[in-house]
């Protein structure tokens, strides 16, 4: 009898223990949904109260360049840890170290370009008549880039006890390659709504 007693208890602690202790989080940039369009989701886990390590996945949903005007990131890659000054678990202000793999396409003057390092495949459904096509000088075109950056970045997290979990984090990076049809910066930026689970 005690000792299924004590397997009761001990079940009971854990169970408590799991439900109080929720790893997981996921969220939903809200920011650039809106400012450009951009479906940014992320998978946070958290090792402990002060570390936790995720990564964002951004994909681009705009026809148009309206991220300052000339650039179109298609995606964002971006792996990062955060360090949660000690207060709640994993809530409050944060520091974080990121990087990204990012892709997109840069909008440059024809007559501005070397157009011996533009490789433009004619059949290529990417570079349609709007924002890709070659015409007259002074026209603009689309130049594909694909890079790798790294940042930090800080933000503030608010967690309640129902597992609703709102942030606003702020960072910047900075392409690695060299490439110049890359942005040399990158921004994250972010209004962030999810659950820990």
């Amino acid at each position: 009898m005690k000792k299924i007693i004590l397997l009761v208890v001990l079940f009971t602690t854990l169970s408590n223990f799991a439900q109080s202790n929720k790893p997981n989080e996921v969220r939903l940039n809200a920011f650039s949904m809106i400012a450009v369009r951009t479906l940014d989701l992320s998978y946070e886990h958290h090792f402990n109260e002060e570390s936790a390590v995720g990564a964002s996945f951004a994909f681009s949903l705009a026809d148009k360049y309206d991220l300052f005007d000339n650039i179109k990131q298609e995606y964002a890659i971006t792996p990062y840890y955060r360090y949660y000054f000690p207060s709640h678990v994993a809530n409050g202000l944060f520091l974080e170290a990121f990087l990204s793999a990012n892709g997109g396409f840069n909008k440059e003057k024809y007559d501005d370009i070397d157009l011996e390092n533009v490789d433009i495949d004619d059949n290529d459904e990417e570079f349609d008549e709007n924002e890709n096509e070659l015409l007259d000088a002074g026209d603009y075109v689309g130049l594909k880039y694909s890079d790798f950056a790294f940042g930090i970045g800080g933000g503030y997290k608010y967690f309640s006890e129902t597992g609703f979990v709102a942030e606003i984090y702020g960072g910047i990076g900075r392409n690695l390659s060299g490439d110049e049809r890359a942005p040399a910066v990158l921004p994250r930026l972010g209004i962030s709504f999810g659950f820990r689970f």
